[in-house]
């Protein structure tokens, strides 16, 4: 955030703000329906109630222009998986930070979309265990609300980008990885060369783009985890 001018960083602030609104609302359930869906039936039968007793429909154009303007914000920032991410200007991996350990755990907050046979779902800054195994590559294992454990593996031949940068969410900003990849790991992937009737001969898995944000609450965590991919990826 350093790297911006003062009004970009009040409007990156502003839309953290809005698209951690707009996923705590959609994400928490009252009686089996969102915040955000209480919210738009409210909002038009408050309208409509208005438009009644008035007989001035002014006031539920006003308010459905409100619910309308809602859902399209809704809708972009679902679109953005609700990731407000800034890019970092050095991309230049620290020199001196510390090397992460074979199968040495670190602790993020990771969104992107993680697998497992036949199930695969988009986790929004889950609590994630991220480990380095001995031939170079990651393994990141997230814990869905339900206890189900859903995995993503970033095998370091295939990163397409890293960057560095910073993550917004409401107040917080952390330090942050960007990294473009490709996988075969999850249930699209495994599908995406078989006929309807029979796989294909000799058909080999799919390789599929993925991109995963991971964030960290502290800068040093995040180094070492940059260092440690950077090191695996330029040996």
């Amino acid at each position: 955030m350093e790297d911006l001018t003062v009004a970009k960083r009040i409007i990156k602030r502003a839309v953290g703000y809005l698209y951690a609104s707009l996923y705590y609302t959609s994400d928490r359930l009252v009686i089996g329906v969102s915040i955000l869906g209480w919210s738009t039936v409210i909002l038009f039968f408050l309208g409509l109630y208005l438009w009644l007793r008035s007989g001035s429909i002014t006031w539920f154009l006003v308010l459905f222009f409100i619910l309308v303007a809602v859902r399209v914000a809704h809708w972009i920032a679902q679109h953005d998986g609700f990731i407000v991410f800034t890019a970092q200007a050095d991309d230049r991996a620290p020199s001196d930070a510390r090397q992460v350990k074979n199968y040495q755990q670190v602790d993020l907050k990771a969104s992107g979309v993680f697998s497992i046979t036949g199930w695969e779902e988009y986790m929004f800054r889950r609590p994630t265990k991220l480990w380095r195994v001995p031939k170079g590559d990651h393994a990141l294992m997230v814990q869905r609300p339900s206890g189900r454990y859903l995995y993503q593996f970033i095998e370091v031949g295939y990163i397409k980008r890293m960057r560095p940068g910073c993550l917004v969410y409401g107040s917080r900003v952390d330090s942050a990885l960007k990294i473009d990849f490709r996988t075969t790991w999850g249930p699209v992937a495994g599908e995406t060369e078989f006929k309807w009737f029979a796989p294909s001969e000799g058909a080999k898995p799919k390789r599929l783009k993925r991109t995963f944000y991971l964030g960290f609450e502290n800068r040093a965590d995040r180094d070492a985890i940059w260092q440690s991919i950077l090191r695996d990826y330029t040996e």
